[in-house]
């Protein structure tokens, strides 16, 4: 059985008016998020030295996996989506369902 390799961000864009900004341009209380457009995101994680080394095959239903794997992939996903900022992962049962597919 193949460990599941996917794990699904919520994402939501940011307010336009974000008020205030510090000295270096960023909002003081931090990034305002529109809620009303968040959405899931499937992040497909794939193993970059295929071909290269043993095959990789992480298990994200692991949390301290998921964890690591959602801090390397959040700031990748944010900087190719701009205006996009991720508000919460979640990771895949070992079965590779999500809890709560449904809701956001």
């Amino acid at each position: 059985m193949m460990t599941p390799a996917a794990l699904v961000f919520v994402v939501c864009r940011a307010l336009a008016d974000q008020g205030p900004l510090d000295v270096n341009g960023f909002p003081i209380d931090g990034v305002k998020l529109d809620y009303g457009t968040c959405r899931n995101e499937v992040v497909q994680i794939y193993d970059r030295t295929e071909g290269l080394s043993t095959p990789q095959n992480p298990d994200l239903s692991h949390p301290n996996v998921c964890s690591r794997m959602s801090m390397m992939e959040t700031a990748n996903w944010e900087n190719k989506h701009p205006g996009w900022f991720v508000r919460r992962v979640k990771c895949p049962r070992p079965d590779g369902t999500f809890p709560g597919d449904l809701d956001v």
